[in-house]
């Protein structure tokens, strides 16, 4: 059971996890390190502060439900 639950845990990260952190490429990473001002960081931005706790609970949401099949597919395969 505990190994079933890692393996849903490690696939589980979707594009939903991360929706409001930027992901640099590997150039744009390498970049970061000589840019110490910190203008290269760009991040994803909202209208309002209302927007911004919308899209992240959404994403949560979505997360979540993403979690859920992954673990009943992998259930249904199972048995």
């Amino acid at each position: 059971m505990t190994e079933l639950l890692l393996k849903v845990k490690t696939r589980a990260l979707s594009q939903y996890s991360n929706i409001l952190f930027a992901r640099p490429s590997l150039i744009e990473g390498a970049a970061r390190i000589a840019d110490l001002s910190g203008t290269l960081n760009v991040y994803s931005e909202s209208d309002s502060p209302q927007a911004a706790d919308y899209n992240a609970l959404w994403a949560d949401w979505c997360q979540v439900g993403f979690e859920l099949r992954e673990g009943m597919n992998q259930h249904a395969r199972a048995v």
